[in-house]
């Protein structure tokens, strides 16, 4: 039942919602962008052909797909900021 609720309230325009469902939902927002923040890991979805294409792409540079896009972020963030985040392996 919880998740029914959840999953309809997310699915209401933030116009329609009950006050107090807003609110849950910004507090719930709020913990778990803290809680993430904890964990140090970054997840993210993409669809199957980007999969495919980034399994393929590692195979090729014989490198784990993890190590490969952490690097690509990790490049990106330091061409884009001109600073150093973090020692690239």
């Amino acid at each position: 039942m919880f998740h029914y609720v959840v999953n309809k309230a997310m699915n209401t325009k933030q116009s329609k919602r009950p006050p107090h469902i807003s609110k849950a939902m910004k507090e719930l927002r709020s913990y778990a962008k803290w809680e993430l923040s904890k964990s140090d890991i970054v997840q993210f979805r993409v669809d199957k052909a980007d999969f495919e294409h980034l399994v393929k792409t590692a195979t090729e540079l014989q490198t784990p797909m993890g190590a490969m896009v952490r690097q690509w972020v990790l490049e990106r963030l330091e061409s884009s900021t001109g600073q150093v985040t973090s020692k690239i392996e």
